[in-house]
């Protein structure tokens, strides 16, 4: 994202002089805890690989790229300890949600009984078709639910994911409140004019920023 365009981003949520933390992301489960003496992200080329930030710097905001896969934000009631999460399928399989979760848990000594998510937008399932080896995938994690083979029965049908469902999924199962759980109910796939998406656009696509900070007054 150009600097003039995460300055626009900053001023809008009224933290104009934070810095903007990131890391590159590689469709996996690491999270990187970031502390007052962290240096391995930045803005322009950050050297630390990760799909997730977890972070109580009230000088920081957290962020993660995304173009079809879910972009889910974490906050303490208190506001003052956030985290960002980019979780393709890859992710979702892999576990990313948990582990940013634990280190929220360990590091931060937070609870997610005490914390609310938001599940931003992402392909939806009816754009999804997945291959056989990815739902077999989400089935050996218990993610089941998420998978719609009802076009299996057709020739060459192929099962289709619900990936904000997954992302649910695994966000009750870590411990938050049903009711603490708001998901954007919109398809990036299907809304070109609202949403940058990879599987519509291919590598021309551009990408949706997702950022949190944590309170700072």
């Amino acid at each position: 994202m150009a600097e003039a365009n995460r300055s626009l981003v900053l001023q809008a949520m009224g933290c104009p002089d934070h810095h903007w933390a990131r890391v590159r992301q590689v469709h996996g489960n690491q999270v990187v805890e970031l502390h007052a003496d962290s240096h391995q992200v930045g803005t322009e080329s950050p050297v630390c690989e990760g799909d997730g930030l977890v972070s109580d710097l009230p000088s920081s905001a957290l962020s993660v790229l995304v173009a079809d896969c879910v972009p889910i934000l974490i906050a303490f009631r208190t506001g003052r300890t956030v985290g960002v999460i980019h979780a393709g399928w890859r992710g979702v399989v892999a576990g990313v949600i948990d582990r940013a979760v634990r280190a929220l848990q360990v590091t931060f000594r937070t609870s997610p009984s005490d914390a609310v998510a938001a599940i931003g937008p992402c392909i939806g399932g009816e754009a999804f078709e997945v291959g056989h080896e990815v739902a077999e995938a989400f089935e050996r994690v218990g993610l089941s639910d998420a998978i719609d083979r009802s076009r299996c029965d057709h020739p060459n049908g192929k099962p289709h994911i619900d990936l904000a469902s997954a992302v649910r999924c695994q966000l009750l199962r870590a411990g938050f409140a049903p009711d603490a759980i708001d998901a954007a109910d919109q398809c990036t796939f299907a809304n070109s004019e609202l949403f940058y998406s990879y599987r519509r656009d291919g590598e021309e696509s551009g990408r949706q920023a997702a950022v949190i900070a944590p309170r700072h007054d």
